[in-house]
């Protein structure tokens, strides 16, 4: 009897392990059967594209490629941001795809051609090595103050990293800016830094109550127009002096008319913040 007994013992293990090979086999339990998808923000692909595109169904969920996977979603859809792949045992997958968020309102031409020559004008002033400030300024006076009549167009969507990857057939609630001397179309990458910082002196400027009917970049500079002024930044440069310097100029202006309520006011009309000195220009 215990002689029995150690056999049973000896070839139990034996039973179990290949009772358990042949279930595995037999019935594959760790095979993927289910692949849950959830798409967040992510309007360029549907569910049954990540699908196609991962092929998870079938294969054994030990083994599965998840970061290969992820790496082909998001290099083949550009308004993917990030893929994140997550094993559910015995048998499903979870797929999170997160889109990419809007930052601007991206214009990359124009098409009007009054509002181009008045833009080019506009342009003119934001080229520092070729005119006094004072002569660039003064074409400024063309520039259309109606935001609806200088932004034309089509129009992009692009992100904080820089990535326009969506163009744009409605309206947002976004700061719209107008890249001049750049061929935009969907998947176009833009200097994040660029985004960053005029998105930074929006922000900054909505918050100093001070309105903007036009914005306009090229290269590293940074042009504003309102119905009362122009401004101009410097992107590459100390953001947080140009906009210090700019409450400066404006309180001391302020104060100015303030103290001359009966007299002739002259008021700022341009403030070129891309110098050491900014320049101020005044208008009667």
């Amino acid at each position: 009897m215990l002689h029995i007994m150690k056999k049973l013992l000896f070839f139990l293990p034996v039973l179990v392990i290949g009772g358990a090979a042949f279930y595995i086999l037999r019935f594959n339990p760790l095979m993927v059967r289910a692949e849950r998808v959830k798409l967040q923000s992510a309007s360029c692909v549907t569910e049954s594209q990540i699908r196609s595109d991962a092929q998870f169904t079938g294969q054994n969920i030990l083994f599965l490629k998840g970061s290969a996977a992820g790496k082909k979603i998001t290099s083949g859809y550009v308004c993917v941001r990030s893929v994140s792949i997550q094993r559910v045992f015995p048998s499903s997958v979870e797929v999170d795809v997160e889109g990419r968020m809007p930052s601007l309102v991206l214009y990359s031409k124009v098409q009007d051609a009054s509002v181009s020559a008045q833009v080019n004008n506009f342009l003119s002033d934001i080229s520092p090595n070729e005119a006094t400030p004072s002569s660039r300024s003064a074409l400024l006076e063309d520039v259309i103050k109606d935001p609806a009549l200088s932004y034309s167009g089509n129009s992009y969507l692009v992100d904080n990293e820089g990535i326009v990857y969506s163009q744009l057939f409605g309206i947002l609630p976004l700061p719209s800016v107008i890249l001049y001397n750049q061929d935009l179309r969907v998947g176009t990458r833009i200097d994040p830094g660029v985004v960053g910082d005029t998105i930074s002196v929006l922000s900054r400027l909505k918050g100093l109550s001070i309105p903007v009917s036009l914005a306009v970049v090229k290269e590293e500079d940074l042009g504003i127009r309102n119905p009362n002024m122009s401004l101009f930044f410097a992107l590459d440069s100390d953001l947080d002096r140009q906009l210090a310097s700019l409450q400066l100029i404006l309180q001391a202006s302020t104060m100015k008319m303030e103290e001359n309520t009966g007299s002739k006011q002259q008021k700022v009309s341009s403030i070129d913040l891309r110098f050491n000195k900014p320049v101020v220009i005044y208008s009667q």
